[in-house]
């Protein structure tokens, strides 16, 4: 066997050899080189003298911290962990508790003998949160609950002391908030609500405006959209409950219909002064404005800028509409095509007189938003 051969299986014993040691790293090299050597008939150039390489071990003592398992104890111990969870139909005190990740068998038997507990515990949909330490040992439980329609809520609160437990409920008011929700119709009133999140008791508002000239089953197409502005009652950041609509829009065919309620004073007249300052307003946005006649009396009729997704800003004519009640008073606005088209504006504008204010007895100051409703027969009751 030639020189050159010996040296070949000499290099390709080699190879194999680390390829041994360094499988992962050079399996397809040395796959390559054994089919190579199969085939019988190769070429060899002369390989160059192997560098040498400086190898130098450098050797550095790492320091090492031992914590000691009453370390560890004491860490857990100043954790403080934050949990929440809502009261369910069938919850126990344990399940409850082991959903908040609390181990703490003290604590469990003092809420269910603690009748301030078994109060609180008592109906599904109630708001709790805990703190423990991270070992799980209660250091403080609170559940909060509103009573009905109630401008209050109540909060349980159970604290862990150096002297024990203790339980109290305090009564404290809630905040007032707005939302705004809007959605496309793809089937339902119902499922559209959902989509959007929007409370069943806000959607059952929205049909109970709209029904007096809305057939939700056959009057509505996909595609048609509504935009609704509602109150919330909040409990330091949780929403405990929704409030009634301040405002609603349905968008029917291209053609949307905003309607909004406001107390007036006993004269009345409050559309008047609303309309004077609504054409100055338009006039300084635009300058494209007109008040005519209506069907209703007094309206006008602009150009404003709205922006539509996936459009931008654009301009679109709008209607505004007005009615002055006893104590109350009614605007709509109609925008889209049925504002300046007389047939299609007209389904709009019955939608708008088939509406009534629930006024009420409280005092209200003039331009303070009502809540919406239907009349009686209209609504079947």
């Amino acid at each position: 066997m030639s020189s050159e051969n010996n040296y070949f299986f000499e290099l390709v014993s080699e190879l194999k050899a680390f390829a041994l040691d360094h499988q992962k790293l050079l399996l397809s090299g040395f796959v390559g080189v054994s089919v190579l050597a199969a085939g019988g008939a190769f070429a060899v150039a002369n390989l160059p003298a192997e560098p040498q390489i400086t190898v130098q071990q450098i050797t550095e003592a790492v320091p090492t911290t031992i914590v000691s398992p009453e370390t560890l104890i004491d860490n857990k111990l100043n954790l403080n962990l934050y949990n929440s969870t809502e009261l369910q139909a069938y919850d126990t005190v344990n399940s409850v508790l082991k959903r908040l990740a609390v181990q703490d068998t003290f604590a469990a038997d003092f809420l269910r003998s603690d009748s301030f507990s078994q109060m609180a515990f008592k109906s599904p949909g109630r708001i709790i949160k805990s703190e423990t330490n991270g070992l799980g040992v209660l250091q403080k439980l609170e559940i909060k609950w509103v009573e009905g329609q109630d401008s209050h809520y109540q909060r349980l609160v159970v604290l862990k002391t150096n002297n024990g437990w203790q339980s109290e409920i305090q009564k404290l008011p809630l905040q007032v908030d707005v939302r705004y929700r809007a959605t496309t119709i793809n089937s339902t009133l119902f499922s559209a609500t959902d989509d959007a999140q929007i409370p069943d008791s806000v959607a059952v508002q929205l049909t109970e405006i709209f029904s007096g000239d809305i057939d939700f089953q056959r009057s509505l197409r996909k595609g048609d959209r509504f935009a609704v502005i509602y109150q919330v009652f909040m409990a330091d950041g949780d929403l405990m409950r929704s409030g009634r609509v301040i405002a609603a829009s349905l968008d029917m065919g291209g053609s949307t219909l905003q309607i909004q309620p406001f107390a007036s004073s006993k004269t009345g007249g409050l559309w008047d002064e609303i309309r004077a300052d609504l054409y100055r307003q338009l006039v300084e946005q635009s300058g494209d404005v007109q008040e005519i006649d209506g069907p209703l009396g007094r309206e006008i009729i602009a150009k404003v800028p709205v922006v539509v997704p996936g459009e931008g800003a654009v301009v679109q004519p709008a209607r505004f509409i007005g009615v002055d009640g006893p104590r109350w008073f009614l605007r709509g606005v109609i925008a889209g095509p049925a504002a300046t088209d007389d047939a299609l504006g007209r389904e709009l504008v019955d939608v708008f007189r088939g509406l009534v204010v629930v006024r009420g007895n409280s005092p209200l100051p003039p331009r303070e938003l009502l809540p919406l409703r239907v009349p009686a027969q209209a609504s079947g009751s």
